[in-house]
């Protein structure tokens, strides 16, 4: 197993997961967020076959926003925030 940055030629074309938005991504968007600086996409390949992906951003979610629906939803799961 190998695990490797998203580049140029990457060609993640082949990738399949059996969720469009995901292959989607992969397939449209992942690059051009690495090269925009918002998002770095892992791509993790067998055999150099792509076998699955995760993406970290540079973005963040409000976990206070994430509880506020859960609670609306009856959902009684808490996230709680680190702070340093």
């Amino acid at each position: 197993m190998n695990i490797s940055i998203i580049h140029g030629t990457s060609n993640p074309k082949d990738f399949k997961c059996g969720d469009p938005d995901l292959e989607k991504y992969l397939k449209e968007d992942a690059f051009y967020d690495l090269k925009n600086r918002l998002s770095i996409t892992w791509l993790v390949r067998m055999d150099d076959v792509i076998i699955g992906y995760f993406t970290l951003a540079n973005a963040s979610i409000n976990a206070n926003l994430i509880n506020r629906a859960r609670s609306q939803a009856g959902i009684s799961c808490l996230i709680r925030t680190i702070t340093r």
